[in-house]
């Protein structure tokens, strides 16, 4: 049942050998500190273009799954492996509790001959007895030695499957944690790449335009960015830590004001590392909203109307290290229901987002 897979898991190493050969080219593949750029943790990123980004994360991920579903097989095989050795020593107790019975007859034997000393008959007896007495202990021996081997097998079964999964283990981790990496860096490369394309606009810089008028769209009264501004379609694309864009970055600089998509009631407050300032606004319509890395907020939470000035635009969160803009989510089934791709609605009400620009990565 085991021979192939304890033949095999020799494999295991090498694939582990090959994977930490892999992270350590990734590893390497940075060039020159003049050639690089700075993360959002200050340390220094390796140059790649998203297709190279995206390859190293396919074979990681290839790697990552197949480690997986080796170690969940291993775990099967040493429960049966375990469920196994647990029959062998009970049945070890067994034995041993019957080869007691052998030794307890050839004592009585032993003084049943000394007793039949001048009867040949009882002799003859005692000792037809005592030849099987002798037959029954060395088939017990027998037994009893066949399960032991069995069990120091089923051991030595369990011990390299042990140590296979620790080396599985440990190629887990590491492959994990530089598949972590290159995410974060597909995404940063993909959001830098979205707020260059957005802020520049297809020809030009931060557009003049500010709300489309009276128009509106069907989840937004008005802009939440009354200023210069532009944007792309960038839903879905890649972010760290294998996240994809849930909304839309609308491009504008420091200090052009946010206001209130619609009427409803607002929070103002951080949001944390990753949205800095944040305002979530309820609509009166039941939609949620969600904007972050505001500079600065106007007033407090409170209740607002569609239009209210609510703060600035700025680089708070995990913006500090791009572009200022607002991102912008909505999600028509409250704050847990899943986004929506906010550019058309946007596009409407927003002059400077252009839905038909699309990125794709």
């Amino acid at each position: 049942m085991y021979t192939g897979r304890v033949a095999n898991l020799g494999g295991n190493l090498i694939k582990a050998c090959l994977a930490a050969l892999l992270i350590g080219l990734v590893f390497a593949s940075a060039p020159s500190a003049s050639a690089q750029s700075e993360s959002s943790q200050g340390r220094v990123e390796p140059v790649r273009t998203p297709s190279q980004a995206q390859e190293i994360i396919d074979v990681l991920s290839k790697e990552l799954a197949e480690s997986t579903q080796q170690l969940k097989t291993n775990e099967t095989l040493m429960s049966s492996v375990e469920a196994e050795a647990k029959l062998y020593r009970a049945e070890l107790a067994d034995e041993s509790r019957s080869a007691a019975a052998p030794a307890v007859d050839g004592f009585i034997l032993s003084e049943n001959i000394g007793a039949a000393e001048n009867d040949p008959s009882a002799q003859l007896r005692a000792r037809f007895i005592g030849s099987k007495v002798i037959a029954d202990d060395e088939e017990t021996i027998r037994k009893i030695r066949s399960i032991q081997s069995k069990l120091e097998t089923s051991q030595l079964r369990f011990d390299l499957l042990q140590a296979d999964s620790q080396v599985l283990e440990s190629a887990i981790f590491e492959t994990q944690t530089v598949l972590d990496r290159e995410q974060a860096v597909l995404g940063r490369i993909s959001e830098r790449a979205i707020h260059d394309r957005g802020r520049d606009g297809a020809t030009r810089t931060l557009v003049e335009k500010i709300n489309n008028g009276g128009q509106q769209g069907f989840y937004l009264a008005t802009c939440p960015v009354n200023g210069p501004h532009n944007a792309i379609d960038s839903w879905g694309a890649p972010r760290s830590s294998g996240r994809s864009h849930q909304g839309i970055d609308i491009m504008a600089s420091v200090g052009v004001p946010v206001v209130a998509p619609v009427s409803g009631q607002i929070v103002l407050a951080w949001g944390g590392n990753l949205g800095g300032n944040v305002f979530r606004l309820t609509g009166d319509n039941g939609v949620y909203y969600y904007g972050a890395h505001l500079d600065s907020f106007v007033g407090s939470s409170r209740r607002v109307e569609a239009g209210e000035l609510v703060g600035y635009v700025g680089k708070t969160g995990n913006a500090q290290y791009t572009a200022p803009h607002l991102h912008f989510e909505i999600r028509p089934g409250g704050r847990s229901a899943a986004a929506i791709n906010p550019t058309p609605d946007s596009a409407v009400v927003c002059g400077g987002v252009d839905s038909s620009i699309k990125w794709r990565g």
